[in-house]
């Protein structure tokens, strides 16, 4: 059964998806097409192409780190084929339906010989990464946060330290799951496992700093594509960094819109307006 429709969809979620996933691209941004065009005629070009250089970065870099996992799970898939199969797979995510990124990573990797249990385990063990490590750099933007949207709460500033040391701990606790795990006897021991990091701490530590320096990458890409339109303090550039990955975690929560589409830029929006006229 499976070999007879796996042909048309391999077919269905290669280049027809992927010109459905452009259209609902150019349909989102086609309505602020006016103001696109307004702001382009006084862009700064050079800060946009460091904006584009940064990007280019975070999706090298994104594309390695699956590249690793799929090393890791001891299939060898080049960096170069991770990428393109990475970025096809991601391009498809702006479809309405959060699966077909999911549907479409686990077809194009399973044409390498990749297994689709696998391909799973490697989504759910990339999913949780990104949090840590989206988590970790939004740290950054808890004095903005505090400043513009909660200056009268005298509480949350102090407490970002005390939110830091229950990240680490809980972070230091993931990355050893799998060895306390086995020296603990539960008896849902084995359906945890599942959850947990397939690799060694040493590997899931790496991939955590790999994925980390990826976001950093994106929040600067952010901060200056922006920046080459309309004038931001160069000073906030760590705390909008900061701020502008908090809201891509708050889109990638969302299972509403596809890769978090409108949430995403209604949190950028929220917190831009404090320090700009949008």
């Amino acid at each position: 059964m499976w070999n007879k429709i796996k042909g048309p969809l391999q077919f269905l979620l290669g280049w027809p998806l992927s010109f459905v996933a452009l259209f609902f691209i150019i349909k989102t941004f086609l309505p602020a097409l006016w103001e696109i065009n307004t702001a382009l005629a006084n862009i700064n070009y050079f800060l946009l192409f460091l904006g584009f250089v940064a990007f280019f970065i975070y999706y090298t870099v994104r594309s390695i780190f699956w590249a690793r996992v799929i090393s890791f799970m001891g299939y060898p898939v080049a960096t170069k084929d991770s990428l393109f199969l990475w970025s096809s797979a991601q391009l498809k995510r702006y479809i309405p339906g959060n699966i077909w990124g999911v549907l479409g990573m686990t077809v194009l990797f399973s044409e390498r010989g990749v297994q689709k249990k696998d391909v799973a385990k490697g989504i759910l063990f990339e999913t949780e990464i990104v949090v840590l490590s989206t988590l970790l750099l939004s740290f950054l933007a808890l004095p903005y946060l505090h400043e513009h949207n909660f200056p009268f709460v005298d509480i949350v500033y102090p407490l970002r330290y005390l939110f830091l040391l229950l990240y680490l701990f809980g972070t230091v606790i993931y990355l050893y799951s799998p060895v306390l795990l086995e020296k603990i006897s539960l008896p849902f021991a084995r359906h945890l496992r599942h959850f947990l990091p397939p690799f060694s701490s040493s590997k899931t530590l790496f991939l955590l700093l790999l994925m980390t320096v990826s976001y950093i990458f994106f929040g600067i890409g952010t901060f200056l594509t922006i920046t080459s339109v309309v004038y931001i303090d160069p000073q906030l550039v760590l705390q909008l960094s900061g701020y502008f990955i908090l809201s891509l975690i708050i889109g990638f929560l969302s299972f509403i819109t596809p890769t978090g589409l409108g949430v995403r830029e209604g949190a950028i929006a929220v917190g831009l307006s404090h320090v700009i006229t949008l």
